[in-house]
């Protein structure tokens, strides 16, 4: 008898013969882009159909609860997300879901168990995706087990990083923690959710948070649309040490804006010339000892 993992199941596989991260067995050009893409660069469809989509969905899932049957053993909810990708409406799916939980519509019990079979048993993406945001009102310990899991892969970082707003009071914390383990458009999605304020964070975004071998570009100019980063860039000693990683950022961003050349940002510039030039003097003198 022929057996077929869950996408959980194969991440947790994977994950044991090869326990690096980020990830090594997703492809990092093509995980989670079409997802991430969409959601943080387009305006997606028409908000009225977004509420409409929600509204299906919801009454799918009461459907369905009612049933009391196995989710397997249902194709509508499959149907329904291959036809609607969940992408087009999560959002408004949320916050639908919160206003129902609000007014006892679901059993929360059934709906619990129902979300940890999506997220655990699903072969399909979008009701993985489904699971995660439904699971996203029951913060608990095994909750932020499965969202790292997942969290990590980027084909469902957007999910798990929207999932944890509004659901966690650490949620920055844990935005910080996906943002640091994944890599591609995961990394992407984290890096514009994340609200860098530590000084950890901020060091972290301009050192590592930035580098990748094609998304550079996208994530230093996000990063610099980030108050704190900007502040943290204008006001940071420039150093043999960090003098590279803000060189690698400069290099980076695309300068298309009138901020890009506010006095703060000239100012900046000029404490690199001058510390270039203090570097080169050095090495002049030295050659000369």
């Amino acid at each position: 008898m022929i057996t077929t993992s869950s996408i959980y199941e194969t991440i947790l596989k994977e994950k044991e013969e090869d326990p690096n991260l980020p990830y090594s067995f997703q492809n990092p050009q093509v995980s989670g882009r079409e997802d991430t893409l969409f959601v943080l660069l387009t305006e997606g469809i028409p908000f009225s159909r977004k509420e409409d989509l929600a509204c299906e969905c919801c009454v799918l899932l009461e459907n369905l609860l009612q049933k009391e049957e196995d989710f397997q053993n249902d194709s509508e909810i499959t149907e329904f997300l291959t036809e609607n990708p969940l992408r087009l409406f999560f959002i408004e799916l949320r916050e639908r879901l919160r206003v129902l939980l609000e007014h006892q519509t679901f059993n929360e019990k059934k709906l619990h168990t129902f979300a940890m079979d999506l997220v655990r048993k699903s072969l399909h993406p979008e009701e993985v995706k489904l699971g995660i945001i439904i699971l996203g009102f029951f913060p608990n310990d095994l909750t932020q087990q499965i969202f790292k899991t997942l969290g990590y892969h980027s084909d469902f970082t957007i999910y798990v990083a929207e999932s944890l707003r509004h659901s966690y009071f650490s949620q920055n914390k844990f935005i910080f923690d996906l943002a640091q383990h994944t890599i591609g458009y995961g990394k992407l999605a984290a890096l514009f959710l994340l609200r860098p304020v530590t000084e950890e964070q901020k060091g972290w975004v301009i050192k590592e948070g930035i580098k990748s071998y094609f998304l550079s570009n996208i994530y230093s100019s996000l990063s610099f649309q980030k108050t704190d980063i900007r502040e943290y860039l204008f006001d940071v000693e420039i150093t043999e040490n960090n003098y590279s990683d803000l060189m690698y950022f400069l290099a980076y961003r695309e300068v298309n804006d009138l901020e890009s050349i506010s006095d703060k940002m000239l100012t900046f510039m000029e404490k690199i010339v001058e510390k270039k030039n203090s570097q080169s003097r050095s090495l002049i003198k030295q050659e000369w000892l």
